[in-house]
Parts: C-alpha cells; sequence; structure tokens
C-alpha cells in the first residue's frame, strides 16, 4: 500500500508557514545585532576577577557599576576631591579600607564575630 499523498492546499500551508518561521528569524537576528551594537565595553576577566574576589557573589552588572561609578563620578565633578579614608580612622580594620582610600566593608569581614553587611564610602571634599 503506497503512502497518501498531500493535498495540495496543505503544502501551501506548510510552506506559508515556513516563509513566515524565516521572516521571525530574520526579524530575531537583526533585533540581536541591534542589541549587540548598544553593548557597553566588556569588561576583562581579570578585572571581573578582581572585583569578585573583593565582593563574592555580585553580579555582573553590580561589578560593572562598581568598577565605574566612583572614578567616573569624580572625574566628573572636578570641584571635589578624594579625601582618603585612614585604616585608623575606622578602628584599625584594614581591609575595608582600598587601595584609593575608599571604604569598603564585605560579609567576610569580622567574620569570627558573625560578619558584618557589605557597604561602601568614598569620602569627597570640596576641592575649589
Amino acid at each position: 500500500m503506497t503512502p497518501k499523498r498531500p493535498s495540495r492546499g496543505l503544502i501551501a500551508q506548510i510552506d506559508s508557514e515556513i516563509r513566515e518561521l524565516d521572516r521571525e528569524r530574520a526579524r530575531l537576528a537583526a533585533a540581536r545585532a541591534a542589541l549587540a551594537r548598544k553593548r557597553p565595553r566588556r569588561l576583562s576577566q581579570d578585572e571581573v576577577a578582581d572585583y569578585l574576589g573583593e565582593h563574592p557573589g555580585s553580579t555582573y552588572i553590580e561589578i560593572a557599576d562598581g568598577l565605574r561609578s566612583t572614578p567616573r563620578n569624580i572625574a566628573a565633578h572636578p570641584e571635589f576631591a578624594v579625601d582618603r579614608i585612614a585604616p585608623d580612622e575606622i578602628g584599625g580594620l584594614t581591609e575595608a579600607v582600598t587601595e584609593a582610600g575608599f571604604l569598603r566593608t564585605l560579609p567576610c569581614h569580622m567574620a569570627e564575630q558573625g560578619g558584618m553587611d557589605g557597604f561602601y564610602a568614598a569620602r569627597l571634599i570640596r576641592s575649589g
């Protein structure tokens, strides 16, 4: 027994659906390409690794914001300058003071006392 051939109407319907899927695929490819052009500079693996070392569990958005925010904000406002925070000003918690003189606490700090909340502060002074 030979299989029954599909009707011309069914073949035309299938062809129409395939063309519609091809149009949708092309539309999605164009949208993906447009999004790729709008993406900001990608962070290097070293930048992300360094940040995650200090901020375990951070999302990519938090990492990008953290790496760019304070220096960018200071550069945009030349009337302010960083007034470096010294470890002796915060009770000697030296690991909470960054090389740039900012205060950054992490949940791993003071672990023997139960840890602490993550916190970030930059002390700025009006320079002009």
